[in-house]
């Protein structure tokens, strides 16, 4: 099967969802699908001194990755769209995938048989998501398939609840050496320290657990 993958992530970078987003493509050409993945191209945001994307993120070269020109302008998101639109019609795909809500919607619109993957509650896709041609909703919790029940009012039937994964590691350890007390609990956080990845939690709880409670976090860019 020709499966386009469209999203809007920076490629490559450090983010959460870049990383996924690679590695759905190489699970999807792994399972023999020829895929191609559509991107932006922001390349003032783009992780500085890679030369290979592939290599960067650990996938096989077994898919291929579409650069697609965004002017600054202020109805980028739209122009991003509508060069999506012209990638579809050229490249025939029998499957679109995708975490862009917009492509998504535009792709099923026009005919193609679209799935669109939400990590979070998107109230805009309530809407969008109902016509002939989506085929699927994929969530990565039941609490968030419920949300869709109960507040977009849409089949459950037409959802399914993907949990996040990882790849499968034979021999994996992680030695680090921590600060503090050898006897208190130490509590590992490890992640992006950016709003709605749970930094939030552990700043409202760090002082009101007991002293023999340590948090320890890794992570974030080295600017911040």
């Amino acid at each position: 099967m020709k499966i386009v993958y469209i999203s809007t992530s920076i490629i490559p970078s450090r983010t959460a969802n870049s990383i996924h987003v690679m590695k759905m493509c190489q699970a999807f050409a792994d399972n023999g699908h020829e895929v191609i993945l559509l991107a932006p191209d922001h390349t003032d945001q783009y992780e500085k001194n890679i030369k290979n994307s592939y290599d960067f993120y650990g996938v096989r070269r077994n898919f291929k990755i579409i650069k697609i020109a965004i002017p600054k302008i202020r109805i980028r998101s739209f122009v991003y769209t509508f060069s999506i639109l012209k990638h579809l019609f050229f490249n025939k795909p029998e499957l679109v995938y995708g975490r862009c809500l917009r492509g998504c919607y535009i792709s099923s619109l026009t005919g193609f048989k679209t799935i669109f993957e939400s990590h979070r509650y998107e109230k805009k896709a309530i809407k969008h998501i109902q016509n002939r041609d989506f085929e699927k909703l994929i969530v990565i919790s039941q609490a968030l398939k419920d949300k869709y029940t109960t507040e977009g009012h849409l089949d459950g039937r037409m959802i399914q609840v993907a949990h996040d994964g990882a790849d499968k590691v034979d021999d994996f350890e992680i030695k680090a050496k921590l600060k503090g007390k050898n006897n208190n609990l130490k509590v590992g956080y490890v992640g992006h320290l950016y709003q709605g990845k749970g930094i939030e939690i552990i700043e409202k709880i760090s002082d009101k657990v007991s002293d023999d409670t340590e948090f320890h976090i890794i992570g974030g860019l080295k600017s911040r």
